[in-house]
């Protein structure tokens, strides 16, 4: 009886409708909702918001929100509505992602997903937003505003939606109501290509010469079609600058910015990209290290099999690159070439005249002291080494002072050594045995000698003298037998 019950009611619910809200209503309310309730098949049957109008014809949704808080009473999910779209029915369903009655409607303005297990169903709370100003609102379960209702059930026999009532208030009715897919209108305009990939980088000028407002960046439209700036844009580190106008064909456009602070001379490289409005990139330009005062660095040749970078002395913001290796010099000054400084021209390096003790230096046009080449003088006693530039000490040579008695000098070192007696006749192999020893340390190592050798064989006889005596003993029985 329940399930004919309930057939019946939405039956007559989806031919009636939700009941109409009160004539002083806004513009757009909410009308009915429903936390889902659960069978055998989903826990989120029919978890649903529905909105609807009093005005007539369509209404606009931009600016419009739709915001759901939890049962914390957090902020859990918004539902947002494109500036484009406008409402065509009197009423509007959308439906939670994970209900089975709204699986259909992916990737169309018609689902939400607050959370993986949709709306809460003992407590929550719905308000619809318009430019910051809060059109409605209506909470249940423990949550409390100005329209506060009971928690829903969730068996599918007692689980009831909540419809708007004439006065305002919030009813219990069965309510099953479907998506109705053109509910909504999207009256976008079509995409128009950005075309900015087609835009060709061909300058870059960071290392001013006197004021950063001088930096810029050359865009070039190497096409034959005129591109629409206003879909493009310049991004160069976390800065983004959006372009507008449009670029025709074969133009150049320099692009600068009040904003825009390049790096002077990068460590490293530097990128520069071009984007569309989506954030596509489409160009990585990169300018490196190296960079010098007063240049850009742009491209010669481009499109040609020789294309090249260069840095030149001319940057030509807005216009073709012009190539000039090195900086304009004042009237009276000319270009060093191995330098690449401005030095005075030869006119008026030959105008100049230097003062007594000066000489004119014809590369750099200045005047220099003239070097004097000066002689060192050494006092007396000394000399000058030409290798040291030093004043070294004469030594003089002066005869040797004699030897003591006893000494006489060395001709190898010059110094005095001990006369050496016998030094100039040969010693014989022995000496005869009628020589006579003068020499006191001779004697004295000969009685050294003997002592030794006396002491040596009364020790060798103490130490064995029982062998010895054994072996006399022996000798003398042989001798007795």
């Amino acid at each position: 009886m329940k399930r004919f019950l309930l057939l019946v009611s939405v039956i007559i619910t989806a031919f009636v409708g939700a009941p109409v809200f009160a004539a002083d209503a806004p513009p757009i309310y909410i009308s009915a909702f429903n936390a889902g309730f659960k069978d055998d098949f989903s826990a989120q049957n029919y978890d649903f918001i529905e909105l609807a109008h009093t005005g007539e014809g369509d209404v606009p949704l931009a600016g419009l929100e739709l915001r759901y808080f939890n049962s914390s009473g957090k902020l859990a999910g918004t539902l947002s509505f494109s500036d484009y779209w406008s409402l065509a029915a009197d009423r509007v369903v959308f439906g939670f992602k994970n209900s089975p009655q709204f699986a259909d409607f992916a990737d169309t303005p018609y689902q939400y997903y607050f959370s993986s297990s949709g709306m809460a169903a003992t407590a929550g709370m719905l308000q619809l937003w318009q430019d910051e100003e809060k059109l409605d609102e209506v909470c249940w379960g423990k949550l409390e505003c100005d329209l506060n209702v009971s928690k829903f059930s969730t068996a599918a026999a007692t689980n009831f939606s909540y419809l708007r009532q004439s006065d305002g208030t919030f009813a219990p009715e069965i309510y099953r109501p479907e998506i109705n897919p053109e509910a909504i209108i999207d009256a976008a305009p079509p995409e128009i290509p950005s075309h900015c990939g087609d835009i060709v980088v061909t300058e870059i000028y960071s290392y001013y010469a006197d004021s950063a407002d001088e930096q810029f960046i050359e865009l070039y439209n190497p096409t034959e079609e005129t591109i629409t700036l206003d879909l493009c844009k310049i991004r160069y580190k976390t800065d983004s600058f959006t372009l507008s106008g449009e670029l025709d064909s074969k133009q150049y456009f320099a692009f600068k910015d009040s904003t825009l602070s390049l790096t002077k001379n990068p460590s490293t490289f530097n990128t520069v990209n071009i984007q569309d409005t989506s954030g596509d990139i489409f160009i990585d330009f990169v300018y490196p290290h190296g960079q010098k005062k007063g240049t850009s660095y742009a491209v010669f040749n481009l499109g040609a099999a020789d294309e090249t970078w260069l840095q030149t002395y001319m940057p030509t913001p807005g216009a073709e690159n012009s190539y000039q290796q090195f900086q304009t010099c004042p009237e009276d000054k000319i270009i060093n070439p191995e330098t690449g400084n401005c030095i005075k021209s030869q006119e008026t390096v030959g105008a100049t005249i230097c003062p007594e003790g000066k000489y004119l230096n014809p590369l750099t046009g200045r005047c220099k002291k003239i070097e004097v080449a000066t002689t060192k003088i050494c006092k007396d006693g000394y000399y000058l080494n030409i290798l040291t530039g030093r004043c070294n000490k004469i030594k003089t040579t002066t005869e040797a002072s004699a030897c003591k008695d006893g000494y006489e000098r060395n001709p190898d070192t010059g110094r005095c050594r001990k006369v050496r007696t016998n030094t100039a006749q040969e010693y014989p192999v022995a000496p005869s045995s009628d020589e006579e020893y003068d020499s006191p340390q001779i004697f004295t190592a000969g009685i050294v000698i003997a002592v030794l050798i006396v002491g040596g064989a009364a020790f060798a006889i103490f130490q064995f003298r029982k062998e010895i005596k054994t072996a006399i003993l022996k000798i003398c029985r042989r001798k007795e037998s």
